[in-house]
């Protein structure tokens, strides 16, 4: 049988008191990882066995998370998410899974720091007005299983 899960019930979370409280950001619709890439070098020397190259991984980035949501110009949680950009602060972010209704606890989460890179709104005469943009993370994005 799968293990296959829909995202509904995932949230996006941030801590402004280094991860001890969180709050989750309202109303989010999707919430994408993506840009994680290792640094790649080649060590091929004379001295390599074979004629394939050597390389060796150095330094890891953990790229980057973007979100989309409903704009919900009165909330505080989606208004700190500009504050952090103005000014230009790092905090505590989660990524939490939703809870498994076979076991009652949640499938995990990430926790990593990051800034807000970027906001970005649109408004429609005949669409919901949305939220979108993207949090750049700094060091590593660890998961956590569920438990």
């Amino acid at each position: 049988m799968s293990k296959a899960f829909a995202g509904v019930g995932s949230q996006l979370q941030r801590s402004a008191d280094s991860g001890v409280t969180f709050a989750t950001i309202a109303e989010m619709t999707k919430i994408q990882g993506s840009g994680s890439k290792a640094d790649v070098i080649d060590v091929t020397n004379m001295d390599s066995p074979t004629a394939y190259r050597e390389k060796i991984v150095t330094l890891l980035d953990a790229g980057e998370i973007s979100f989309d949501g409903n704009l919900v110009a009165d909330d505080a949680t989606q208004q700190s998410v500009q504050a952090d950009f103005d000014a230009r602060a790092t905090n505590t972010w989660r990524i939490v899974l939703p809870v498994d209704p076979n076991t009652g606890v949640t499938r995990g989460h990430w926790q990593f720091l990051a800034f807000v890179s970027s906001v970005d709104f649109d408004i429609q005469h005949d669409k919901q007005a949305t939220v979108s943009g993207k949090i750049t993370i700094t060091g590593p994005r660890p998961f956590t299983a569920g438990a």
